[in-house]
């Protein structure tokens, strides 16, 4: 498995988790404890990754640039991240303050 690949897979398994998991059962609507969460998750996303890659002399493409594993994880985290806040978000109406 490439070394992208790994990174997606990991940033994919954190960010379903968060998610699912934890962000319905800790945050629901509260945007400063979503926010507090997400900021964990980016840095477990990091750790991982660093354990991983911290040291190698590795180059990760990302749409043609050459990134390196910090921020290749970070830019993917956020790439694939997005469209599960917008849904989450959406469909907790978490940016409504009439609620």
């Amino acid at each position: 498995m490439t070394p992208e690949k790994t990174i997606i897979i990991i940033n994919c398994i954190i960010i379903m988790l968060m998610y699912y998991f934890i962000l319905p059962k800790l945050a629901i609507k509260d945007i400063n404890k979503i926010a507090m969460n997400d900021a964990l998750a980016s840095v477990v996303a990091l750790i991982i990754s660093a354990s991983l890659f911290m040291g190698k002399e590795l180059t990760f493409n990302f749409m043609s640039l050459q990134l390196s594993w910090f921020s290749f994880t970070l830019l993917s985290y956020f790439v694939i991240e997005t469209p599960f806040m917008l849904r989450y978000m959406h469909k907790n109406n978490v940016l409504n303050k009439n609620d």
